[in-house]
């Protein structure tokens, strides 16, 4: 302790990593490189399954009324407008679904391959962070998935009752 009372105070802090260096073990570096190629793949197909949704969506916008205008049937269940109401809707879903999804993971697998090239902490961890955030806007379409499902499944059991008037009454 020292005598000067406008000393700063000093501690002696144990490093929390470790001595790193900035260099990633062979071990992560290893399962990085082999992830991969898995990661392209599954972005890939999101991207092509993207890129058929849209083109069904763009179709029944603009086909729907074309193709199903004169038939009774469709005409009875809402008409052409429910085609083209399905078909932004398959547009939003192809954008929701596998588009976003194919860019994160295009992007993780761009990060995992300066991580493996270079070897360096920071990469890697920009890799980690890439992945992570996929995973978390899975989560978040999970949820409101869950979220959906419970409002659809109470809406099918209250819905009838309350369009034909309410429960009818035990004699």
């Amino acid at each position: 302790m020292s005598d000067n009372a406008y000393t700063p105070p000093t501690s002696t802090v144990a490093d929390r990593y470790g001595s790193m260096s900035g260099a990633v073990t062979p071990g992560i570096l290893e399962q990085l490189r082999s992830t991969r190629p898995w990661v392209l793949l599954v972005a890939v197909v999101f991207l092509i399954l993207a890129l058929l949704m849209i083109l069904i969506g763009a179709a029944m916008l603009a086909g729907g009324s074309a193709i199903m205008g004169a038939s009774p049937e469709i005409q009875a269940i809402g008409g052409t407008g429910m085609i083209q109401g399905m078909g932004v809707v398959y547009i939003l879903m192809s954008l929701l679904f596998y588009l976003l999804p194919s860019i994160l993971l295009f992007r993780y697998a761009g990060a995992i391959s300066k991580a493996v090239n270079s070897a360096d902490a920071t990469e890697a961890e920009i890799a980690i962070s890439r992945q992570a955030s996929f995973w978390k806007f899975v989560g978040i379409l999970v949820l409101i998935g869950i979220v959906l499902f419970v409002v659809g499944f109470v809406a099918a059991i209250m819905l009838p009752a309350i369009m034909s008037g309410g429960v009818p009454a035990t004699p």
